[in-house]
């Protein structure tokens, strides 16, 4: 009877053992399965912030390309706008040079007549009898600010400096000879200075006419 019991406490203690192991089995899976779920998650987790990550620098990458090339689109529009307002000033100027340098010459043929009425060798008789007339020099005021070409600002300095010759002899009492001395440089100065004024009118003409053509293509291609 005795052997029964050991033996039946045996089992029982071996039932209870095997119960321990598989209980411990069993947890031991469902802690690896679960383990092997966090671990999917977290790759899963890993994976999307990965790919959030290049879809933010990507995005960036596109913003910042897309600023660059805004600055630089309104860094051209104002270096575009600061060169027509330079083209603008350039073009008045040029315009206002040319209309100031028209408006000479026409002056200058004026002058040029009230120089051939005085100093004209058909005069002289005129003059010996009645009085040699004093000239008023109007060159200087005449040409002013304007840009003259080479020649002519010579044959106009010469000019200039003959009429001063000839009014300060005229002060000077100076006889005839010496006054038609003086006003026969300042007659044959007449017609090459005439024939330089007329050339360099003409140029200017051109000049102008082929400016207002360009200016006027020029606004009619920017509308």
């Amino acid at each position: 009877m005795e052997n029964i019991v050991q033996i039946q406490y045996i089992i029982s203690a071996l039932i209870g053992f095997g119960s321990a192991v598989i209980v411990a089995i069993i947890a031991g899976m469902f802690q690896l399965r679960i383990a092997k779920k966090n671990r999917e998650i977290q790759e899963k987790q890993l994976e999307e912030s990965r790919k959030q990550f290049f879809m933010q620098m990507e995005q960036s990458q596109k913003e910042y390309a897309e600023k660059i090339e805004q600055l630089r689109e309104e860094q051209r529009k104002a270096n575009l706008e600061k060169a027509n307002d330079k083209l603008q000033a350039e073009t008045n100027r040029f315009y206002e040079e040319f209309i100031k340098e028209m408006m000479f010459y026409d002056s200058l043929l004026n002058e040029l007549h009230y120089l051939n009425n005085i100093a004209n060798p058909k005069g002289k008789e005129f003059r010996i009898k009645e009085v040699y007339p004093h000239i008023d020099n109007n060159i200087k005021d005449l040409v002013g600010d304007v840009s003259l070409h080479q020649n002519i600002a010579k044959l106009l300095g010469a000019l200039r400096a003959n009429i001063s010759l000839y009014n300060s002899a005229l002060e000077q009492g100076a006889g005839s000879d010496v006054l038609e001395e003086a006003l026969n440089k300042i007659y044959n100065l007449i017609d090459p200075i005439n024939t330089e004024r007329f050339e360099n009118y003409t140029n200017a003409q051109t000049l102008l006419r082929n400016f207002e053509i360009r200016t006027a293509e020029r606004i009619i291609n920017e509308k």
